[in-house]
């Protein structure tokens, strides 16, 4: 079973006192974007380094993964030297009707799926009021549980 405590959902450094390159949970991330299209009509991508896409592609049980993900254009490669965690802090917000006016009303949201409390981007913003007011209206957060036999991921839309 899959839960919290799963090193694969702790993939930020900042939660291990220090950077570590965790590879992707292809299996755990496709769950979750199955869940976003078939429950929640989103449209979701993934946005990942080269080099994770690399080595999941040499990995016979990955592969068929990353092709359908290729397949469906819902995997994009962060450009070296870019880090993908700010691709999203970026991509949502692009998606978005940014008015406070318009976010009462329901008007559609780009989203990023991460637990990252993205501490590390706070220094580089040198705004926390700004970083807070992107995660409160862009963050989704999840968890997972086992249930019947598979991962059933369980999310925090912001309101």
């Amino acid at each position: 079973p899959i839960s919290d405590t799963d090193p694969r959902l702790k993939m930020g450094g900042d939660r291990c006192g220090g950077y570590v390159d965790v590879p992707p949970a292809f299996d755990l991330i496709d769950v979750v974007m199955k869940q976003l299209v078939e429950q929640h009509g989103l449209v979701p991508i993934v946005i990942l380094h080269p080099r994770h896409i690399e080595d999941g592609i040499k990995d016979p049980v990955f592969n068929p993964i990353i092709n359908s993900w290729r397949a469906k254009r819902m995997l994009y490669a962060a450009p070296h030297g870019v880090y993908d965690d700010v691709l999203g802090l970026h991509c949502a917000p692009y998606h978005t009707v940014s008015t406070d006016a318009n976010v009462a009303q329901g008007v559609k949201r780009g989203f990023v799926v991460t637990n990252d409390k993205m501490r590390d981007h706070l220094f580089a913003t040198l705004n926390r009021t700004v970083l807070d007011r992107w995660r409160g209206r862009h963050q989704v957060q999840f968890s997972c549980s086992f249930e019947n036999g598979k991962t059933e991921p369980v999310f925090e839309f912001p309101k």
